[in-house]
């Protein structure tokens, strides 16, 4: 049994954070890498707690900018950011 089911056999009220991307990528061969990226970030849990903890959008968009700057790939200098 998954951790959420456990929760929501208690009848337990459970607020989770929820982000939601809209990508607009005009080089469709540059998606792919992208996407790497994001998964291999958006792994990184406390990176996440950070994240979700932001509550300036600017503040926001820096953070994942940085974070995906960061992230090593031959198409960094292709993807057009925040």
């Amino acid at each position: 049994m998954s951790i959420i089911n456990a929760i929501l056999d208690l009848g337990a009220v459970v607020m989770l954070p929820i982000l939601i991307f809209m990508l607009a990528i005009t080089d469709p061969n540059t998606q792919i890498n992208l996407l790497k990226k994001l998964v291999d970030i958006f792994q990184k849990k406390e990176f996440l707690k950070k994240l979700v903890s932001i509550e300036n959008e600017e503040e926001f968009a820096k953070e994942l900018n940085s974070a995906i700057s960061n992230t090593t790939d031959e198409l960094n200098n292709n993807i057009n950011y925040i």
